[in-house]
């Protein structure tokens, strides 16, 4: 992990923000197509609302957890990535799951004591970014254009 100054780690992160996308079908050719078309889609975890919006709920799992309660493998892939890179190195059920695993971001341990009126506006401001983003993707696909 970096340092802010030279010899002086960073504290461990009080919590870790992540996204896993699942894909039917393993490290097969096609569900690695899949991903690669979702990593070139997204450039941030809020994306992946979008790319699962019309899939069932269990398709995207977004969790914000201490270090010590996240499952050992995604732990471990998690430490190797910066905030918004994915790893498709994982798998589940198997092995018929491909886990495309985003990093959001690590959280500080001062993050705990912020403003809880600043942290319902950040959350609010998240959501209501995501649903624009929905809506201008819904109305872009139902949009038809007429050349002249």
């Amino acid at each position: 992990m970096a340092s802010a100054r030279r010899g002086a780690p960073l504290p461990p992160p009080a919590s870790i923000d992540y996204a896993a996308y699942y894909i039917a079908g393993g490290r097969s050719d096609a569900a690695l197509r899949i991903a690669r078309d979702v990593a070139n889609n997204v450039d941030t975890c809020d994306d992946l609302y979008g790319v699962a919006r019309n899939l069932p709920a269990e398709v995207l799992d977004r969790r914000a957890l201490p270090p010590a309660e996240i499952a050992q493998d995604i732990a471990l892939e998690l430490a190797r990535l910066d905030p918004n890179e994915v790893s498709t190195n994982l798998t589940r059920d198997n092995g018929q799951t491909l886990v495309f695993l985003m990093l959001c971001q690590r959280n500080a341990a001062g993050a705990a004591e912020a403003d809880p009126e600043a942290l319902r506006n950040q959350i609010r401001g998240q959501r209501l970014t995501t649903l624009a983003d929905a809506l201008v993707e819904d109305l872009r696909a139902q949009a038809v254009i007429v050349a002249r």
